[in-house]
């Protein structure tokens, strides 16, 4: 079962008619890109509460939507995939995508026979949502040529193109809201963040009333007199004066004069015989 090369996937693809539009600018070594389509579908995050904004996005040239990180999510290819009965396709995502953390989880490869839009299923495992948009090249599909052909063992549909649209039967499953660790890390984040605020809320009313009860309790007419009380004294203090310098009185005859201390206010002067 030999995979094709890039030379035969230029020659046989538009020979057999087998994607539609083809460019022969996506071919890509040995395998062919494919295109973000018309329609996607998200499972809801727990940051929107209403379940029914989570819808089929139908997307018109270059509008854009978001993977949430540890969402699901189904793509439909712009392009219609006809794979012949002796044909096999196996398919992937881009490896940008891949270092994202988007996972394809809807398997890998197409069966002999089918013809339509391909559906894929996605998982966001990163840690951040993960931005697309229609016309993107987001999908890889190689192919190979099976050993015979046998018609008894290729894809049979009653429906000419299958998968023109996301049917409601296949999002039925997944439609509810979907935990995933990121989510509920996330969720824990903003609980602790809650949790602190309520903490310090508390704390400060708890001072502001121990504040009202302590000043309720305040003897204010002694705390008034302890504070204003020796400013008052000074303010009433005598100002202050100086001594009296002792005054002396001279008797003739002239002779030696003493001076006695000063007792009391008594500053007469004695004569020394």
């Amino acid at each position: 079962m030999p995979f094709w090369s890039g030379e035969t996937l230029c020659e046989w693809i538009p020979r057999f008619n087998i994607i539609d539009p083809f460019d022969s600018s996506r071919i890509d070594c040995a395998s062919y890109t494919l295109r973000m389509g018309r329609e996607a579908y998200i499972t809801p995050d727990y940051q929107v509460s209403v379940l029914s904004k989570h819808k089929i996005y139908k997307l018109d040239k270059d509008d854009d939507f978001t993977i949430p990180a540890g969402q699901f999510g189904f793509l439909l290819t712009e392009e219609i995939v006809a794979i012949p009965n002796h044909v096999m396709g196996f398919i992937s995502l881009r490896t940008p995508l891949k270092f994202q953390g988007l996972i394809n989880v809807s398997g890998f490869h197409v069966d002999p026979g089918f013809r339509g839009h391909l559906i894929y299923a996605v998982y966001n495992a990163g840690p951040s949502q993960i931005h697309l948009a229609r016309g993107m090249e987001l999908f890889k599909i190689w192919l190979a040529t099976l050993d015979r052909i046998d018609s008894g063992y290729v894809r049979r549909s009653e429906i000419l193109i299958e998968n023109e649209h996301l049917s409601p039967s296949l999002i039925k499953g997944i439609s509810g809201k979907i935990l995933s660790m990121q989510s509920l890390s996330d969720r824990l984040s903003n609980l602790e963040r809650e949790l602190y605020i309520i903490k310090t809320s508390v704390g400060v009313l708890v001072v502001i009333i121990g504040l009202i009860f302590a000043a309720a309790k305040i003897d204010w007419k002694a705390l008034s007199v302890r504070i204003f009380g020796p400013i008052c004294e000074l303010i009433r203090r005598p100002k202050f004066t100086a001594p009296k310098i002792p005054r002396c009185s001279v008797e003739r005859p002239l002779g030696r004069i003493r001076l006695d201390t000063p007792t009391g206010n008594d500053h007469s002067a004695r004569k020394v015989s």
